[in-house]
């Protein structure tokens, strides 16, 4: 099999086998870890806010750690796997930081880098490359479900014009009102130009990033054995 100029040979094809294996196990930690925090998060966000969009993050939370935990603990309760097991561990990765993504409100762009970051340690440059069309692509989700739901980031919601928000002392009620005068078409106009486009062009250079070095770190690797087996038969 041809990656680039390189030729894969058994001996390679072996370590590339051996580095998954390795990987596989990093990847199933990490979601364990990924799960470990987000309860830590989670419980902490539900004691300290008792505001009606909590409701909101206990679902999105919930769900990130039950897939986390489950992915986990069959990637870790089995010796071997098929060659696909790595995409669905990225695909867990995905699926659990698009509900974390869609329970807060704020950027989650450097979350979705890490499967990115992640796949470089299989070393193939289409794995890396799927991971990052597909994290792209799951980026997008948060956007819908925040829209579906009307639980627009404050930072794109745009008032009709007109809108005027009264305050009294320290008290934020006003925005309760103003909230119902929401501009929609412009505040999704915003979360899509200031938000996911954003987001997306960052994946997107992480993501050649992460292909570049894929591909400069599988190619050494090879040349690295090659010039071992040279030397031993020489």
């Amino acid at each position: 099999m041809e990656y680039g100029e390189m030729k894969i040979n058994r001996g390679t094809k072996g370590i590339f086998e051996e580095i998954e294996k390795s990987s596989n196990i990093l990847c199933a930690k990490g979601l364990i870890a990924c799960a470990s925090i987000t309860t830590v998060i989670g419980i902490i966000a539900v004691i300290t806010d008792k505001s009606a969009y909590m409701k909101f993050v206990k679902i999105g939370f919930s769900i990130a750690v039950v897939v986390c935990a489950a992915m986990a603990w069959y990637s870790l309760s089995r010796k071997e796997h098929g060659s696909f097991h790595k995409y669905t561990l990225f695909i867990a990765w995905s699926v659990a930081i698009c509900m974390i993504a869609s329970s807060i409100d704020s950027s989650e762009s450097l979350l979705y880098a890490i499967p990115i970051i992640l796949s470089i340690r299989y070393y193939s440059v289409v794995f890396t490359l799927s991971v990052s069309v597909l994290n792209i692509i799951f980026a997008f989700i948060p956007y819908i479900i925040k829209v579906y739901i009307h639980a627009f980031p404050l930072d794109f919601i745009v008032l009709e014009q007109g809108t005027v928000i009264t305050m009294a002392g320290d008290s934020l009620d006003g925005t309760v009102n103003a909230l119902s005068t929401i501009d929609v078409t412009a505040t999704i106009t915003n979360m899509l130009t200031f938000g996911y486009l954003v987001t997306m062009s960052v994946l997107v250079v992480i993501s050649i990033f992460a292909v570049l070095l894929t591909n400069f770190t599988r190619k050494n690797i090879i040349k690295q054995y090659n010039a071992s087996r040279d030397r031993i038969e020489g």
